[in-house]
């Protein structure tokens, strides 16, 4: 069974991250470990992610995955 996480990243987070380390989606793709095409659809706003490319992207920026969340920042406030 897929598991995808619809319209709930905050992607803002992971496009500061990639400008702070001056990093395009080729050098983030390899450091995260997920594809420079879903990286492109998830910076964009169009793909379903998979939960498990979350966990990739925090891991490659050093966030517990659930910071990734919209919802996390909103409540946490």
């Amino acid at each position: 069974m897929k598991k995808f996480v619809r319209d709930a990243v905050n992607v803002e987070i992971i496009r500061e991250y990639m400008a702070k380390n001056r990093l395009d989606l080729k050098d983030f793709s390899a450091k995260s470990g997920v594809s420079r095409r879903v990286l492109d659809k998830i910076l964009d706003g169009s793909a379903e992610v998979r939960l498990t490319a979350i966990i990739k992207i925090a891991r490659a920026i050093g966030v517990n995955f659930v910071e990734l969340f919209n919802d996390y920042h909103t409540t946490k406030e």
